[in-house]
């Protein structure tokens, strides 16, 4: 935008008013403020004078132009007189944009001209309200004339209060349950729809959820997991349900044959997982000797032990949990033994439709959302998430799914893999960059999950998450923090943003 150090003027001016601006949005209008826009306008002259000195007929006739705005600007009680500030901004913005678009044409900068309207509006909708929500989060009560700057402090009062951490934790657990269910149900669902003929209308019934808001889907759940005490009928379906099961599993004559049933699929379900694990055992014992690698259905055997084992020694739900982890760890190596693994899996499935039908004889009425223990109080709404975003990852998945040519499948099968070989080095490797969008897009879905909280709970039986006790916050007038919560869910969002954008580089470097 010129020659010399001329140029630099625009620039100290504009940053000199952005000061201003900054110190004025904490300490109120200052009568200094004058003297500043005289300041500003002086540079403004001496800019537009020096730049039209040296550049073309065109460009000087523009920049003169902008020298007089600047003239406007060398008193603020002046410039209320000639023109209101509105005027006078709208006027001065439009003479420098001019100024600043035959400049950038005049020294081959012409890609700025495109990308600046973009970076102006993403500065207005992203930074600043950024800026303005961390500053917020630093005083006690910024919109109060007694506010008092605080510092860091309301993030460690956030930080450490009992409703923060259930927040973070129920957040966590929005991220790692909602996000693995999701993709995982998704990615099933699009291996094994592709190969029945109805795929159209299954997908069509699965992604419907997809097409409700999510107020309506919370409110549709309210009414599946809906609870009344056990002397009053039940209108929930999941509580129906399950009662029902449980008075047709508690008769005599289905109580005896179930529990016939549960000794006749459980012990050769239990001597199957055994020879399964064992013979994995040899393997990878096999594997480790001859080439000293461990390879990854080992590693999966081990650790499903261990949390097995840890599973017994902890009660409650801890326990519960880890159990089921345990056994899904275990079932991994299972899966892979083209032997045992079909007859394992079949016979465990009975077992297990068995085992629940014995475990919910005489079962009364579950409170699915106002039970004592809020992660299961979380879960249930989780459950919401994942009806609601399955069909999406699922129709993705299968897009990219249906991309992965099929002569890699069938090379791999005429090789001797089998269908959880193909799946794992054929399938996973063609649609990791989908998967990790998939993810990405649900993770940042979660991190700012509101409707669902708001509308079963809202927030109450410790099932708060960061954004609905972001919202609760400023409805109380604690803006402080919900200005922490909202930076908190930002610090979130940023590390994730940063892995999909540095795969996006890796995968463009490649091409």
């Amino acid at each position: 935008m010129g020659h010399g150090s001329v140029r630099y003027l625009y620039l100290v001016a504009i940053l000199i008013a952005l000061a201003s601006q900054i110190v004025q949005f904490f300490t109120g209008f200052q009568a200094w403020v004058n003297v500043v826009w005289g300041l500003v306008g002086v540079l403004w002259v001496l800019a537009g004078v020096g730049v039209a000195s040296v550049e073309r007929q065109l460009e000087r006739w523009v920049y003169l132009t902008s020298a007089l705005v600047g003239l406007l600007a060398l008193g603020a009680g002046l410039t209320s007189l000639l023109l209101s500030s509105v005027s006078w901004a709208v006027l001065s913005v439009a003479v420098f944009l001019a100024a600043l678009s035959i400049s950038a044409v005049h020294h081959g900068w012409q890609h700025w001209l495109y990308l600046g309207p973009a970076v102006t509006i993403l500065g207005i909708i992203l930074v600043y309200p950024t800026v303005v929500t961390f500053i917020v989060s630093l005083f006690d009560d910024f919109y109060q004339t007694s506010r008092s700057f605080v510092g860091l402090g309301k993030y460690v009062e956030v930080l450490t209060s009992r409703e923060g951490w259930i927040a973070i934790r129920n957040t966590a657990i929005w991220i790692v349950l909602m996000t693995t269910s999701t993709v995982g149900i998704g990615l099933i669902l699009a291996v094994l729809l592709d190969r029945v003929r109805y795929e159209s209308i299954a997908k069509s019934i699965i992604f419907m959820p997809m097409a409700i808001s999510f107020t309506a889907a919370s409110i549709i759940w309210r009414f599946v997991y809906a609870y009344k005490p056990a002397s009053i009928p039940q209108i929930g379906v999941l509580n129906g349900l399950m009662i029902n099961l449980g008075e047709f599993a508690s008769q005599p004559v289905v109580s005896g044959v179930l529990n016939g049933l549960w000794f006749v699929f459980g012990i050769p379900a239990l001597a199957l997982w055994l020879a399964a694990i064992t013979r994995k055992i040899g393997d990878g014992i096999r594997e480790w000797s001859d080439e000293r690698r461990i390879n990854s259905a080992w590693i999966t055997l081990i650790v499903g032990v261990i949390v097995l084992a840890v599973s017994y020694a902890l009660t409650g739900f801890l326990g519960q949990l880890l159990w089921i982890a345990g056994i899904l760890l275990l079932l991994v190596p299972a899966f892979t033994d083209r032997t045992l693994g079909p007859p394992l899996v079949g016979l465990l499935v009975l077992f297990g439709i068995v085992d629940f039908l014995l475990s919910i004889q005489g079962i009364g009425p579950t409170p699915w959302y106002t039970s004592r223990n809020g992660i299961t109080n979380t879960i249930a709404i989780v459950v919401e998430g994942i009806w609601v975003w399955t069909g999406f990852a699922m129709v993705v998945l299968s897009a990219a799914y249906k991309g992965i040519p099929p002569q890699m499948k069938e090379a791999a099968r005429i090789d001797g893999a089998n269908e959880w070989q193909v799946f794992w080095h054929i399938t996973i490797p063609f649609m990791k960059s989908t998967i990790a969008v998939v993810t990405t897009a649900i993770l940042v879905f979660v991190l700012k999950i509101f409707d669902f909280v708001w509308v079963t709970t809202g927030g109450n039986f410790n099932t708060h998450v960061l954004a609905s006790l972001m919202v609760e916050e400023t409805g109380n007038f604690n803006r402080g923090r919900a200005a922490v919560y909202a930076m908190l869910i930002m610090l979130l969002v940023i590390p994730i943003l940063w892995a999909n954008v540095k795969q996006f580089r890796e995968q463009e470097e490649v091409r």
